[in-house]
């Protein structure tokens, strides 16, 4: 199973991890794909961003609550953040814990992430 990544961030120092559901979940919020999502995120290091507000705020969210910190809590935490130092600073954070998130570490087996909670494993196949 991936391991959350931990960050130092504006909203503190939390793990973040995006498995399948919170993927899922994340392009439902942001009524896109993953990596349109993920695109729009980067285009924030280009000086010309074209993320939308779920974009950053969904994905530390649900990258959050990945990383095994209660829902209400992550909400929170991301709502305070926002309020304190606004969007535009948190959009490489939001970014990185994307990339970390889909980027393969060689693991066979992950969570799934089910927004249900479910602690259930599936085999995840790897495609060359």
């Amino acid at each position: 199973m991936r391991e959350p990544i931990v960050l130092n961030w504006a909203g503190g120092e939390h793990p973040f991890l995006l498995r399948i559901g919170e993927m899922i979940a994340l392009e439902k919020a942001c009524g896109s794909g993953i990596a349109p999502v993920f695109a729009r995120l980067r285009s924030s290091l280009t000086g010309a961003p074209t993320w939308h507000v779920a974009d950053i705020t969904e994905t530390l969210r649900l990258g959050m609550i990945g990383g095994g910190i209660p829902r209400q809590e992550a909400q929170e935490i991301v709502s305070v953040t926002v309020d304190r130092v606004g969007l535009m600073a948190l959009a490489p954070t939001a970014m990185s814990v994307l990339f970390a998130s889909l980027k393969s570490d060689g693991d066979e087996e992950e969570d799934d992430g089910d927004t249900a909670d479910s602690k259930q494993k599936k085999k995840v196949t790897r495609q060359p």
